[in-house]
Order: C-alpha cells, then structure tokens, then sequence
C-alpha cells in the first residue's frame, strides 16, 4: 500500500469527526424546552431569616395554622432549592462521566 503524506492526517481528522458526530459526550437527556428557562430558584439567608421570623411570630400569637403555613412555605422553598443544586449536579456528573468513559474507549 502507498503511503500518502496526508494519509495520516485524513484519518486523523476523520476519527475526530466521526466521534463529535456520534455525540456520546452527552448521555443526559435534553431539557424540555418548556422547562429549559425555569425562573431562579434564589431562596437567600436573609429570606429563610424573614420566612423564620414570620413562623416564630405565628408561633408567639399562638395561631397554629399560619405557623403550619409558614413552616411549609419554608421547607419547600429549601427542598426545592436542595433538588435545583443536585439536578445541576447529576447532569455534571453524568456529562463528565460518560465523556471520560468515551476518551477512555477511543
């Protein structure tokens, strides 16, 4: 067989291309498009402090149903704060995983 000088080269580039075509770099799903702007979920030091003053206070003025109130709006506020941050998480993991898990099969 002859040996071209841009033999290498060709090769090199279409074993390049071909693995950016087949798109194993990403193995999470793709956001929704209703759901790939979701509004910021920014619950701040000082909200859950103003949120916790609002429940003592209901607590204080012995109205149990506007402390149960409270007290809800605050633990969703953090669990949906909580499931924003390992979303994120999981889908960095899961990227950079199967990326790894690419390189190391090419």
């Amino acid at each position: 067989m002859i040996d071209h000088p841009g033999r290498k080269l060709l090769l090199t580039l279409c074993s390049c291309a071909s693995i950016v075509a087949t798109g194993c770099l990403r193995v999470a799903p793709r956001m929704p498009k209703v759901l790939s702007n979701p509004a910021p979920i920014a619950y701040t030091p000082a909200a859950l402090d103003a949120d916790i003053a609002v429940y003592r206070a209901a607590l204080a003025a012995n109205k149990p149903d506007a402390a149960k109130t409270e007290r809800n709006a605050i633990v969703f506020h953090l669990i949906a704060q909580i499931d924003l941050a390992y979303g994120a998480f999981e889908l960095h993991l899961s990227t950079r995983r199967a990326g790894a898990q690419t390189a190391g099969d090419a």
